[in-house]
């Protein structure tokens, strides 16, 4: 169950980049809502995380795009920015595979059983 850390920080991660960019507490919420359902052991719920983690690290790579663009037009680096933003893809995705490893695919699977 420890392996779960990785994909709640994913999803603190992009509740705070909804956040910073003014999508309203509801997203934030919505977001937040979806680290209750890495506990639920089903198979069901692991796709769904699975599939959400994937979308998350998606939009960092879109928010990367943006602002690179963005800076290159103004003559700023995008360096530092473009590192940290597919970084926290980068975790996203791992965050993603991590819940097919052997330990939490059992949990899944057996519907909560010990992992």
């Amino acid at each position: 169950m420890w392996r779960l850390v990785f994909p709640v920080l994913s999803y603190v991660l992009l509740a705070a980049h909804v956040m910073y960019h003014g999508f309203g507490l509801g997203v934030v919420a919505a977001v937040l809502l979806l680290n209750g359902l890495l506990f639920v052991p089903r198979p069901w719920a692991r796709t769904a995380n699975t599939m959400f983690l994937v979308l998350a690290g998606a939009e960092w790579v879109r928010t990367a795009v943006a602002l690179a663009h963005e800076r290159m037009l103004m003559g700023r680096s995008a360096t530092t920015a473009l590192v940290i933003l597919l970084a926290c893809a980068l975790f996203s995705w791992v965050s993603a595979w991590l819940l097919h490893n052997r330990a939490l695919g059992g949990w899944y699977r057996a519907g909560g059983g010990r992992s």
